[in-house]
Formats: C-alpha cells, structure tokens, sequence
C-alpha cells in the first residue's frame, strides 16, 4: 500500500465529511442600538497617554536598538531598508 501525505489523507476526511447545513437561520438579539465601529470599540484608558507617562518605556525600546541585529542595521542605514521607516527615532514597519 502506497504511503499517503498527511495533507491527501485530511483532504480525503473533508470530502467524506457531510456538508453543514445551509439556509439556517442565525438567532441574533434585536437591538434598536445600530453602532459603529468607532462606537463599538472599548473605551478604556488612552494607551499612547499611558506609556508616555512612563519616559523609559519608549527610552528602553530607542536603547534596544542597538543590540538587536535587524535594527541596528535599519538605523546605520535606513535607506537600505524599504520595510521601515523611521520616526521621533522609533522603528516602524512600512505595510
């Protein structure tokens, strides 16, 4: 018997599975509340005013830099590294 792949046996368990059911209704609570995103997001503590408050938060992060070998290279030459731009001498990645 030929030995089969991990990925061709779970594809082969897939098929076999039953179909789930469609059409079925999803019970959801009625609300006459319609928020938006901005709404609906938590309403806690500012978190950029939170960790500037403590200096060495951000100090400790910029003094890291050099011993981290990818950073390191990104501050000696930051023309080189499309991926990050830098900023207030923070590191971002470039999505």
């Amino acid at each position: 018997m030929e030995r089969q792949e991990e990925c061709d046996v779970h594809t082969a368990e897939l098929a076999a599975a039953p179909e789930p059911a469609t059409g079925v209704p999803v019970a959801v609570a009625a609300t006459e509340e319609d928020p938006t995103i901005f709404e609906s997001r938590v309403h806690g503590e500012h978190l950029v005013a939170k960790l500037t408050a403590n200096n060495s938060f951000l100090a400790d992060i910029k003094s890291g830099y050099e011993h981290d070998s990818l950073f390191a290279k990104v501050l000696k030459q930051p023309d080189q590294h499309a991926a990050f731009m830098i900023h207030d001498q923070l590191i971002w990645s470039c999505n």
